[in-house]
């Protein structure tokens, strides 16, 4: 997981929504579609 507290997505990847797995909610986290769209820290 990526240290960005607002973003629980890893690196190249971007939080839509929620879903629910194991009986708990999780961020939704799918690839981004822009590959050179890079995280400014």
């Amino acid at each position: 997981m990526a240290d960005d507290k607002k973003d629980p997505c890893w690196d190249g990847y971007k939080q839509v929504g929620t879903k629910e797995k194991n009986d708990k909610k999780v961020p939704n986290c799918v690839p981004s579609k822009k590959k050179s769209e890079k995280k400014k820290k």
